[in-house]
């Protein structure tokens, strides 16, 4: 069975642990309805049998968590059903707890004696048993929440600093501009036609000022979450919330008029109280949330500031105004209620005569010229001051700001995966044991009924009877904790790369992994594999099947073989382990961050800056322990942007197994489609996991290109292919999950592995006469790329420059000293077994 820390997980964090707060409240949610039930039976004993039928009836309403269907709809009857209408089509808590219910309504008669004993015996301990974990699992909860929002401001703050670098960047590279125009004007006037234009920002605060295309409202997108937990699903929801705060709040006038301002104000002390006594639906009015919220409609232009330091919201002491916007937005559906109109100027009722009413026009028309004029003059000025200047400094600022923010957000991403991982372990446990408690606690309830009655029936003695020996029972337990987990549940791990606030509605694609660990040099490790610095950027003769593999991927797997073939077995079995992983990659972010290029590298090729980064990351991860650079291996081909198997083939690979387990031809012709650099790293995995497992591998792979089909007897793989699939333990994911995963779009609220499909595509992806297919054509697609590539040089006219060794960028990278007693014992027991592991394991020994 699947357990609870393996299937919580979603890629926007989000829907996994909103999925897991509605089970837990779920199952409070039954426990109270449980003691609710005994707690009213125990009072059954001081009333009639009519008042036991209607104890019956609300003990089982229609939006109880205890009905699989919330219409389901329950007929009382006077009489006794027969054997087989009381025979259960399917045992779970559900069905138990309704069946009890039922059979209250059978029963007329009861001794009011027991009343004591069922509160001793039975309503106590529920009642213990909720007063002990309800607490704990609300403050759990809260905290879950906390993480949530700390991760989305993590997150925004990291993107707001990187397009304050990009845009201090285009900066610098417009000053560079016109200090060339000033020295060198001819030439300058050669080459650029006019003047370059003012970047888009610096005039939108004059352009705001002067659209004015009738009453302006909030222009904001639905549904909106404001901080704290206030969500509001649609335009209508905000404007009634607009319009009763703003009629409810009281103001005041100020006491000095400001052009531009309006004279009515109130304090955030009112607001907050207002959010008390006017608690809205799902927010929790702490100090905490309170500021969120108040500062959300700060930013949200909501709300405006009556000072320079107004811009950070307090729940004391500050001073704000409602925006026009905002009053208009309320105004719109009319739910301004009249008592706004007294804190607002007289209306022409206060005014007697006509002349009066003529004069105010006129004064009004003049304040709200003025107070135009004034606000275009401020814009302007605020739009020069905060105008960013470009320095060396800055971007160095922003450099070391963004760094911290990337690493805060990987700190809490971290955080958030250990919560998720260790508290769904106790949620677990705490579901077993409600479960049972909920059996024996009705269970014992049905013993005292039965020891203590005197009058009681043979239809009560039977049904005791069924309930102990046939529902009652351990296995019961099981399948209801399965299919609870079935029903709630989200996903196996899936590491998180989309933004918990956008979700897949609101998803973006080109925001997928653009987060860079060295924003200087924009290197990202975890880009997709066709993008990745292969074998042939380092080395330009390399064999055809090899040419194309992602250089880090080489480089961590050779690192592994220096282990004995039965501990990488082990460790290829092993579960996650998420603090090993994350130790492990805050140290390869930490040295890719502060890299710093040689005097020979080249800083304007990219491509050599990329190898040396990668190549020092290979040196460094590779004097770990074989446990952590396979577990950093792992994670890493868990975290790319796209799996080695690219997404755009999981449906039609899906379906060739679910049409035929024997379909292989319409397997091999989809992988042969896909990008070479992907098709070579599939290979030369399956090639290590076939080596390590002991299973029948490809003559000549890593040797000679000159593969052949061998059509060779296939093997019983099931056995292998069970336990690299297998989930048993906490922690662990399918291999096929490592290597083969859907659209992060699509599964953005989870994703569940279809285990028999994926068993079925890994047996035909580990049989040895596939893995010949796939070489040969990843051999013949690697000469057609060349092939082709060299028409296109010699159609163009263009000569390849050949680079000699001597001038080459890319630095050189110390050796990794390790010691080789296990691994030359290793090379001669795989030299015996299979070329393929001989030549992984020379290539590893010649790298040392």
């Amino acid at each position: 069975m699947t357990r609870f820390a393996n299937a919580y997980w979603s890629p926007d964090y989000r829907s996994g642990i909103e999925l897991l707060s509605q089970q837990l409240l779920d199952s409070l949610d039954q426990l109270h309805e449980l003691r609710k039930f005994i707690f009213n039976y125990m009072n059954y004993h001081h009333s009639n049998s009519g008042y036991m039928a209607k104890l019956a009836r609300e003990s089982l309403p229609l939006d109880s968590s205890f009905r699989s269907e919330r219409n389901e709809r329950r007929i009382i009857s006077g009489s006794q059903r027969s054997t087989s209408e009381l025979k259960p089509k399917e045992i779970d808590v559900r069905h138990v707890f309704k069946e009890f219910v039922d059979r209250t309504a059978l029963e007329l008669q009861m001794q009011l004696n027991l009343a004591s004993e069922i509160e001793s015996e039975v309503l106590g301990k529920i009642t213990g048993f909720i007063k002990l974990h309800e607490p704990q699992i609300k403050t759990t909860l809260d905290r879950f929440d906390e993480l949530l929002d700390d991760y989305d401001d993590s997150r925004q703050k990291m993107e707001r600093t990187k397009r304050k670098y990009d845009e201090l960047v285009r900066l610098g590279e417009l000053e560079g501009h016109d200090h060339r125009i000033e020295h060198d004007p001819d030439e300058s006037y050669g080459t650029l036609p006019g003047t370059p234009e003012r970047p888009k920002h610096v005039y939108e605060s004059e352009e705001e000022g002067e659209r004015e295309d009738g009453p302006p409202e909030l222009d904001l997108a639905y549904p909106l979450l404001l901080g704290g937990g206030l969500k509001f699903e649609s335009k209508d929801k905000l404007q009634s919330f607009l319009a009763k705060a703003i009629a409810t709040i009281t103001t005041v006038k100020r006491k000095i008029p400001f052009p531009g301002y309006r004279n009515e104000i109130f304090s955030s002390d009112q607001l907050c109280n207002y959010l008390k006594t006017h608690r809205p639906h799902g927010f929790n009015p702490t100090r905490s949330s309170l500021e969120k919220l108040g500062q959300s409609l700060i930013d949200r232009k909501i709300i405006l500031g009556s000072g320079l330091f107004s811009q950070k919201f307090k729940s004391e002491g500050m001073w704000f105004e409602w925006s026009q916007e905002a009053v208009n937005t309320a105004e719109s559906r009319g739910y301004v209620s009249s008592s706004s109109s007294t804190v607002t100027l007289p209306t022409s009722q206060a005014f007697s005569h006509l002349g009066l009413e003529e004069s105010s026009r006129k004064v009004n028309e003049v304040a709200g010229s003025t107070s135009k004029r004034f606000n275009m003059m401020f814009k302007n000025v605020k739009s020069s001051l905060m105008k960013p200047k470009f320095s060396e400094e800055a971007i160095n600022e922003l450099e070391e700001e963004y760094n911290e923010a990337y690493e805060d957000v990987q700190k809490i991403k971290h955080l958030l995966d250990m919560e998720i991982f260790n508290k769904s372990q106790i949620f677990e446990r705490f579901e077993m044991v409600r479960i049972e408690v909920v059996y024996q606690s009705l269970t014992k309830l049905l013993e005292v009924l039965y020891r203590n009655s005197s009058q009681a029936t043979s239809s009560l003695h039977d049904f005791t009877s069924n309930f102990i020996e046939n529902l009652n029972k351990p296995v019961n337990y099981e399948r209801d904790l399965r299919d609870l987990l079935h029903n709630n549940s989200t996903g196996i791990y899936f590491p998180a790369i989309v933004l918990p606030h956008q979700g897949k509605e609101h998803f973006d694609p080109s925001l997928l992994n653009i987060s860079f660990q060295n924003i200087k040099f924009t290197f990202n490790l975890y880009k997709d594999i066709p993008l990745q610095v292969k074998s042939s950027d380092v080395e330009k003769d390399t064999l055809l099947s090899t040419r194309s593999l992602p250089l880090l991927l080489k480089g961590l797997v050779e690192a592994t073989f220096s282990a004995e073939k039965s501990e990488m077995q082990d460790l290829w079995l092993a579960p996650i382990d998420h603090q090993e992983y994350w130790l492990l990659k805050h140290e390869a972010i930490d040295l890719i961050q502060k890299f710093e290029p040689t005097e020979d590298l080249n800083i304007q090729d990219e491509k050599a800056v990329e190898v040396a980064i990668v190549q020092k990351v290979i040196e460094h991860l590779s004097k770990s322990k074989t446990k952590r650079i396979l577990n950093f291996l792992k994670n890493w081909l868990l975290e790319t942007s796209d799996s080695v198997i690219p997404c755009t083939v999981y449906d039609s690979l899906l379906n060739s197994q679910k049409n035929s387990e024997e379909n292989i031809a319409d397997v091999i012709k989809t992988l042969s489609s896909i990008p070479r650099s992907n098709l070579c790293s599939l290979l030369f995995i399956l090639e290590s996991i076939s080596f390590i497992f002991e299973l029948q591998t490809i003559d000549e792979y890593g040797l000679s290109d000159d593969i052949t089909e061998s059509e060779r007897k296939d093997e019983d793989l099931m056995p292998q292919v069970e336990k690299l699939n297998s989930m048993d333990k906490i922690g662990s994911v399918p291999f096929l999950h490592l290597i083969f995963r859907p659209s992060v779009v699509k599964n953005a609220g989870g994703f569940k592995p279809p285990q028999e499909a994926y068993n079925a595509l890994l047996r035909t992806l580990l049989n040895v006469n596939v893995r010949e297919k796939l070489c040969i054509a990843l051999i013949t697609n690697e000469k057609n790329f060349l092939e082709r590539t060299k028409r296109q040089e010699q159609n163009l006219g263009i000569n390849r420059r050949i680079v000699s060794s001597d001038t080459t960028t890319t630095p050189d990278v110390p050796k990794i000293e390790k010691d080789t007693t296990h691994l030359n014992k290793a090379i001669q027991d795989w030299n015996h077994t299979t070329p393929v592991a001989y030549q992984l394991a020379r290539s590893f020994q010649e790298s040392n």
